[in-house]
């Protein structure tokens, strides 16, 4: 039986080493449940050099003692060894021959080393194509790129990386794109996703990948990475809602708020324009987790939130209702109490979501005195089901609109009734 390229039975010697190493190299299928090779095995030639990387096998049966890595260039084999705790090594030289660059790991004693603990590298391109991934709080990870400096011919994009061994991607059917985010449990209480595993690479129009296109997402260097918004704050504004605002630091796409309950994760992307948002229609009584980051090419800097003293909340103890007697409008209706402090209301449409915006009612003044107010939204479809929101500004915090009154939903009823 035909060994590996570069792993025929040999006796391999180490210059730097005090004794030789003997190597019995074998390749003998012998499935099993552990995983012993390497993984993500990667290499990569440099302008003389080229330089293999990879990391630990996911599930060895024993602590390797090392790695072994070999080569051919021009049908002449080389290689060398590294520790156990070196997963990267440069060979001086010219590129070496198509699939011929394999890493081994070793064990204790003189196992025979078989096809199970052996990985063939897989040639990455530099990159032309800048590509970078980030981790953040809350589990995500973001793999952002530059769109391709020739992209003729170029389709989508395959985005993935692993973590723990396990993998994760995402086949993009757009060229425009040059971002993905992935929320992703399996980040939980990791630092960083496994080594040289992160990657992009083009499609063509049959979505198959385009050879050497492939490029191993790194770290975002420091002069890539934006500015985080500044003098950032947040800020209950009631027993559901949280206000969250900050200075633009320029030159910035936009921003995005990331928050969780402990179970379920969420996040909010934003306009660069915006300086303030609004965190709505979350549960009372739970403890909230808020992130802030601006955002530019895909690449994030988080900002640091001071948080602010809750907002003085007036008792709610108005009764908003809703005469529906046109054929397509309604009008709200309450009345006033100027014993609450309440500078003005400020009545919204929504979908029955509770999110999506129909008609913004715009800020009522209050009167100096109690009186009854309405405010008409028109324009209605029969049938539909809508949701008005009450928030207000009131005169202990006259900069911060507090999510008033419990909405109300309602469906507009069609002309034959």
């Amino acid at each position: 039986m035909d060994l590996p390229l570069g792993f025929r039975r040999k006796r391999v010697s180490i210059l730097e080493a005090s004794a030789a190493i003997i190597l019995i190299l074998a390749c003998l299928p012998n499935p099993a449940s552990t995983q012993s090779a390497p993984t993500n095995a990667v290499y990569q030639v440099n302008q003389n050099s080229f330089t293999v990387s990879w990391s630990p096998p996911s599930n060895p049966p024993s602590q390797p003692t090392g790695y072994l890595v070999q080569y051919r260039v021009g049908g002449v084999d080389g290689g060398d060894f590294t520790a156990s705790d070196v997963t990267t090594i440069t060979f001086q030289g010219t590129a070496p021959d198509a699939n011929s660059v394999l890493v081994a790991t070793l064990f204790t004693g003189f196992k025979e080393l078989g096809a199970e603990d052996i990985a063939s590298a897989v040639e990455i391109q530099p990159s032309t194509d800048s590509s970078y991934y980030q981790i953040h709080l809350l589990n995500y990870i973001t793999l952002s790129w530059s769109t391709p400096q020739n992209p003729t011919g170029v389709f989508g994009y395959l985005v993935g990386y692993s973590v723990g061994g396990v993998a994760n991607g995402e086949t993009i059917l757009d060229n425009t794109v040059t971002m993905m985010t992935f929320q992703d449990n399996n980040l939980q209480g990791r630092s960083d996703i496994d080594p040289n595993s992160a990657f992009v690479a083009h499609l063509d129009f049959n979505q198959a990948e385009i050879p050497n296109t492939r490029s191993v997402a790194s770290l975002p260097p420091q002069n890539v990475i934006p500015s985080p918004p500044v003098s950032a704050t947040i800020q209950r504004t009631s027993d559901t809602s949280y206000t969250i605002s900050w200075s633009s630091p320029g030159n910035v796409d936009g921003y995005v708020i990331s928050y969780a309950d402990g179970a379920v994760v969420n996040s909010i992307e934003l306009p660069a324009d915006r300086t303030s948002e609004q965190v709505q229609n979350l549960q009372p009584n739970t403890d909230y987790t808020f992130n802030l980051y601006s955002q530019r090419n895909g690449i994030r800097a988080q900002a640091s939130l001071t948080a602010l003293l809750p907002v003085e909340i007036p008792t709610d103890n108005t009764i908003f209702t809703i005469d529906d007697r046109g054929e397509d409008f309604i009008n709200i209706v309450w009345d006033h109490d100027p014993t609450q402090g309440i500078i003005s209301y400020h009545p919204t449409l929504l979908r029955n979501d509770g999110i999506t915006l129909v008609q913004d009612g715009g800020l009522i003044g209050a009167p100096a005195g109690a009186a009854p107010l309405t405010h008409r939204f028109t324009g209605l479809d029969p049938g539909t089901q809508y949701t008005v929101d009450i928030n207000i500004v009131a005169s202990a915090n006259p900069t911060t609109e507090i999510d008033f009154a419990s909405d109300l939903a309602f469906t507009r009823k069609h002309n034959s009734f």
